[in-house]
This record gives structure tokens, sequence and C-alpha cells, in this order.
């Protein structure tokens, strides 16, 4: 609709409307699509290892390049908030980590196991399984999957009255939208894509043990 978004947080949908000559309740439908809107949902199941690898690469892009700079910077333009300032650079700077470990750790190494299940080599597959295993790259990685559960204490779950601010509104959309990805994410990895890597680990160990035995 042609409206900088960033330097109307303070400002009410009338007083945007009456500012860009828009109609308001065209632009209160285009917020709401903002605030409700659904994401579409697709089944990922059937997919192979380096199609989920690849999804959950590009969604973590989106999160390190876009979604987290860009909400970081609206925060940071609320007038107040230091509890939720603080909070929210903490939980950015924990989710870049967690990001790193994946995408230079366990990626790779899922992406190692696909790649030996179709040119099989008993030799790398000893050294992949030297460095590395499932259990050990996974052990860790469900245990706490609340992580923003400081963050919704703060906001009392993202809540917002009809009074506040067009941007209060948005952020408080956005992060509760955040927080609905990442959990989505996390079922994709643990109830999908690590399942599908212990599976293949576990076939490609027992051809290793039965190319030994054979020779």
């Amino acid at each position: 609709l042609g409206v900088n978004y960033e330097q109307n947080l303070n400002k009410t949908l009338q007083e945007i409307a009456e500012e860009y000559f828009l109609d308001a309740n065209q632009l209160t439908k285009s917020v709401n699509a903002i605030l409700f809107g659904k994401a579409a949902e697709f089944n990922l199941e059937h997919f192979p290892l380096p199609v989920l690898v690849a999804y959950l690469k590009s969604t973590h892009h989106d999160y390190a390049k876009w979604k987290l700079p860009v909400l970081n910077r609206h925060i940071e333009m609320l007038e107040g908030y230091s509890d939720l300032k603080r909070e929210f650079s903490k939980f950015k700077s924990d989710l870049s980590k967690h990001i790193i470990l994946e995408e230079k750790v366990i990626f790779p190494f899922i992406e190692d196991l696909n790649q030996l299940s179709y040119e099989f080599d008993p030799y790398q597959l000893e050294v992949i399984l030297k460095a590395n295993d499932t259990e050990l790259l996974f052990a860790g990685h469900g245990e706490d999957d609340d992580d923003m559960h400081e963050i919704r204490f703060i906001t009392k779950n993202y809540r917002f009255k009809k009074s506040d601010s067009l941007g209060f509104k948005i952020i408080m959309t956005e992060l509760k939208n955040l927080e609905k990805d990442l959990k989505i994410h996390a079922q994709i990895e643990e109830l999908i894509l690590f399942k599908k890597a212990r599976d293949l680990e576990n076939s490609l160990k027992l051809k290793l043990k039965q190319t030994i035995k054979s020779n």
C-alpha cells in the first residue's frame, strides 16, 4: 500500500490512513491479513533427506537474514520495554548459535550419510561414524524446545490491547508467529529429519557390519 511501516510504529491505523490518503477499511483489512493470516501447510514426511535439509536451511536463512534482524529493529524502536529488548537480544544470539551448529555439523553429517547410501564406501563410513553419530548429535537437541518462554512471559502471551499502536500490535503478532514457526521447524527436525537420519545410519551400520564379515 506504499506505507513505510517502520516510520509509523506509534500511529493508529486511522492516523496512517489519513496521512497517506488511504481508505481506512482497506488498510485495516491489509493489516489483519498480516496479523491473522495463516501460512500454507504441507506434508514433508515423504521428502528425501536432501530436500528436507535444503528446506530447513532456507528457513534458517529467513531467520538469520530477514526475520530476526527486522523484528529486532522493530523492538528496539519501541519506547521502553527494556526487558523485552534484553530477552529478545539473548534469544536472537542463542538461536544464531543453534543455527550455526546445525549448518556446520548436523546437516553436513546427514548429507554425508545420504551420499553414502548411494555410493557406499566402508572406509569413508567408518571415518564419518568415528567423528559423529546421530545419538551424539541429536541427544540434546530437543531438551528445551520452548526457546521463547521468557519473551512469552514478559509479553503476557504476546497480548495487545485495542488501544495499542499499530507497531506494537504487529510486533506482538510477529513474535507469536515466530514462535509458531520455530515449533514447526523443531517438529520437522525431530519427527522427520532426525528419524530418517537415524534409520539411514542404522541401515548403513548394518551394511558395514555385513561387508566386514564377508571380507
